[in-house]
């Protein structure tokens, strides 16, 4: 049987008794000794360092009228000590006395070292073994009562928190909970709402009768724990439990060096309090999501302060655990509510960017116009548009705006709403200035001059607005005259259009000035041509040819045209035809930008 490492006292007067004792004792590597001549001297000795036995000559355990026997027995942090009394075969009175004094045994003298050792043994694996019972006992008790409490108080208690719907009763609640069951005086709940700070949530203070609810009145009592402290023993207590995710239990504040107490301790000073025991634990679900810190626990019969027991730090534990999960539902519920709610502004934000494309595109006789537009988000960056402008011709607009998402959405919005007014502006003006006997306007030459208004007041109105947005776009802005196939453009920055000629020939739209909202005073200009009958114009936005493929690699532009092979039949069947080339390529892949296409076809003669 294993004997553990003990203290062993010697208290004889006698040098040669001592001498003979201490002898072979000395070959046991698992004591350590120590000899006093009286029992003054072995109470000093017990007061600084307490034994696991104690050797006593019945002599001096009388001489004080057995006091010290009595003082070690109703004393409890000497009590769980064997006291063995040294006697002579002729004191067999004295040896009962000390017995019914509190000794636990006796042995004779003269000392036999070989029974003087093995009654050591005995009697300090006898004290190894009781201490075993008790911790194992005392671990069982608190199992129990954890259990019971888990059963009664616990349980129930995070069901009632999952239920409750205010969030700033639901956090008072943990706290009140926590310091009902540890006896705590005090009792606050910090939350972790950025990664480098603990934001105090609630408060309440039994001997100071305050309650402090409200995140800001308690923050003015005990303000905000930073956590990006490099050296821990400047840290808070409740900053290192949430970095560490390891609870802390500290007797005596005022006695523990190892972390930094100065908020609790300037609490004390400003209210006139005295902080001794604390234990922190996490809020740990995942990740640490806050701290849960009660103060000074108390003992239920006598109201004295004393130190957190292991039990205590058990059930706040397992408090702690619950309120984490009920916070994390918590959060979760909040998070899913914010993301339907931005998911159904998002949604009318698309309801209403669909407003702005039109419903169906103009077909004048002997063309036929097609138009594609997929998102890669709810709202998008891109647009096309075509409407009717006097004298029975078409504007055709393509443009991709910079970024994506709800901002790129709403200067699509803007860019639209600029090109449309001031194309309108321009025709109206027209008409006020010169009309025809017939009462219609003579607009032939003035498409040109329209072109150019229109990009230059466009490009000097965002960069005189939104300069410091940094936003821009890329946008092809055509006027195409149906009967005579003209078609006059500029090309602000844009993906060269193309146009599918005869007999299989491909012609591109090069870029003729900026994007708009680039460059201030930037120059721009108009270029024209012709579509015969059987040419097709398509213009699209860079999300076509960069679009990816699993392996990350872009469609290209050459690669594009390189599967156009002819012949065009139709305006949609190419649109088709792309859109197909476009989900073979990228074989499931996420779309990373928008793609957004204009075909216009004039139909052959026949």
């Amino acid at each position: 049987m294993t004997i553990t490492y003990a203290h062993l006292l010697i208290v004889v007067r006698d040098e040669q008794l001592q001498a003979a004792l201490l002898k072979p004792l000395r070959q046991t590597q698992w004591y350590e000794l120590s000899a006093v001549a009286n029992t003054a001297q072995a109470l000093a000795q017990l007061r600084q360092s307490v034994a696991s036995l104690v050797l006593i000559e019945a002599t001096q355990a009388a001489a004080d009228s057995f006091h010290f026997l009595r003082v070690v027995r109703e004393d409890e942090s000497l009590n769980q000590m064997q006291l063995l009394v040294l006697a002579g075969p002729e004191q067999s009175d004295l040896v009962a006395q000390c017995l019914a004094a509190g000794a636990d045994d006796y042995l004779l003298t003269p000392i036999n070292p070989a029974l003087l050792k093995a009654r050591c043994d005995m009697s300090v694996q006898q004290h190894y073994l009781r201490d075993q019972l008790e911790s194992s006992v005392q671990a069982f008790e608190e199992m129990m009562a954890l259990a019971n409490d888990l059963r009664q108080t616990i349980l129930p208690l995070g069901i009632a928190l999952t239920v409750e719907k205010d969030f700033s009763r639901l956090l008072a609640e943990i706290v009140t909970q926590a310091k009902a069951i540890c006896h705590a005086d005090f009792g606050c709940l910090y939350l972790r709402p950025a990664e480098d700070l603990l934001q105090l949530a609630v408060a309440h203070h039994s001997s100071l009768t305050v309650d402090w609810t409200d995140p800001a009145g308690a923050t003015a009592h005990l303000s905000p724990i930073p956590l990006d402290v490099p050296d821990p023993a400047a840290r808070d207590v409740a900053a290192h439990t949430a970095l560490t995710g390891q609870s802390v239990n500290v007797p005596d504040i005022y006695r523990f060096p190892e972390l930094d107490f100065g908020r609790l301790q300037a609490f004390d000073a400003r209210h006139g309090y005295r902080s001794v025991s604390c234990l922190a634990v996490p809020l740990a679900n995942e990740q640490v999501r806050g701290v849960l810190q009660l103060v000074n626990a108390q003992d239920p019969a006598t109201g004295r302060v004393i130190p957190f027991t292991r039990y205590h730090q058990l059930v706040a534990e397992s408090l702690a655990s619950q309120a984490a999960v009920v916070l994390h539902n918590r959060l979760l519920q909040e998070r899913q509510e914010a993301l339907l709610k931005f998911e159904r502004e998002l949604q009318i934000g698309r309801e209403i960017q669909a407003g702005f494309f039109p419903a169906e595109l103009p077909q004048p006789a002997g063309w036929e116009l097609a138009a594609q537009l997929h998102p890669a988000q709810e709202v998008c960056g891109d647009f096309y548009d075509v409407f009717s402008i006097p004298a029975g011709k078409l504007g055709l607009v393509v443009a991709d705006v910079c970024g994506k998402g709800v901002g790129a959405a709403l200067f699509m919005a803007l860019i639209r709403s600029l090109v449309r007014a001031y194309i309108q502006q321009y025709y109206y003006l027209q008409e006020q200035e010169e009309e025809t006997p017939a009462g219609r306007p003579r607009l032939s030459s003035g498409d040109i001059p329209a072109l150019m208004d229109v990009i230059i007041l466009t490009n000097e109105y965002i960069n005189n607005n939104h300069h410091e947005d940094h936003m821009f776009a890329t946008l092809f802005l055509a006027i195409l005259d149906p009967v005579t196939g003209r078609l006059v453009y500029v090309n602000a920055g844009h993906e060269p259009p193309a146009v599918f000629r005869q007999a299989g020939r491909l012609a591109r739209l090069e870029r003729t000035g900026p994007a708009v909202g680039l460059i201030p005073d930037a120059p721009y200009w108009v270029r024209e041509l012709y579509l015969s009958p059987g040419e097709t114009l398509l213009v699209y936005t860079d999300g076509v040819t960069e679009a990816r493929n699993p392996a990350g690699e872009m469609l290209t532009t050459p690669a594009l045209y390189k599967r156009l092979t002819p012949p065009i039949t139709s305006a949609t069947d190419l649109l088709a035809r792309i859109d197909d080339m476009l989900t073979n390529h990228m074989a499931g892949t996420e779309p990373s930008d928008d793609v957004t296409m204009l075909a216009v076809r004039r139909q052959p003669q026949l």
